[in-house]
């Protein structure tokens, strides 16, 4: 069972879905305790490497006693710790977004679904875009790898069912392999790549894709990639 500072990390690097995202919002508005920890954990996100780790730890042991937290001593309402919170959070957005948070981000929002003319697939392939849909993502990819069909278009669909399982490496050779095919209009396998190579802290890799995008008339990404550039600098 996970712990409230690794509950409270998930929600703020983005690994919570849409609904637990509402429960999390609600859990503050309805408990002042946990609305303290959240505004002590985002105090602790300013801090860097070590000194963040020993402020951590330290924290862990003054939750585990159920000691007050200092950020916000003396304020005992609810309103006033998410007027904490929410100044807090801001600081965290302007100094601690990172090429992985936008990666994961992107991920979670551009990807989670799969928008395609369904008149134009095969009933294989629109077996597994439903099955991605779904969430399905191995049930996705082996009915694209037992498929035999050998196209883009399954090319792309393979890679991101790797990229939602977690399995980057994968997804990035994937993405590697349809960013060399010459025919596509609009090519995603650059950008895809670059994502993968993020969530594999491979972000020099990705950096140098990334400058190939910019250079590239047409490519996918572009405006995305200004964003993760300036992440990146």
């Amino acid at each position: 069972m996970k712990s409230n500072l690794e509950y409270i990390d998930d929600y703020f690097t983005d690994l919570m879905t849409e609904s637990e995202k509402v429960i999390f919002n609600n859990r503050i508005k309805d408990n002042d305790n946990f609305a303290k920890e959240v505004a002590h954990y985002l105090q602790a996100k300013q801090l860097k490497n070590f000194e963040r780790k020993q402020h951590f730890y330290e924290l862990n042991k003054s939750l585990n006693k159920k000691s007050s937290l200092s950020i916000i001593k003396g304020i005992g309402s609810i309103a006033a710790a998410a007027i904490l919170i929410f100044g807090l959070w801001t600081l965290f957005l302007k100094h601690e977004q990172t090429p992985q948070a936008y990666a994961q981000k992107y991920i979670n929002e551009k990807l989670i679904f799969i928008d395609t003319d369904m008149s134009a697939s095969q009933d294989t392939l629109s077996n597994a875009v439903e099955l991605y849909n779904q969430k399905k993502y191995q049930a996705a990819l082996d009915e694209l790898e037992l498929s035999g069909l050998n196209n883009p278009l399954v090319l792309e669909y393979v890679g991101l069912c790797n990229l939602q399982l977690g399995n980057y490496k994968l997804a990035s050779d994937t993405f590697k392999v349809l960013a060399e095919n010459q025919e596509i209009i609009q090519n995603k396998g650059l950008f895809y790549q670059a994502i993968s190579l993020i969530k594999m802290n491979k972000v020099q890799e990705a950096k140098r894709i990334i400058d190939l995008i910019e250079k590239t008339p047409n490519a996918f990404g572009k405006k995305e990639t200004l964003e993760l550039k300036r992440l990146m600098d």
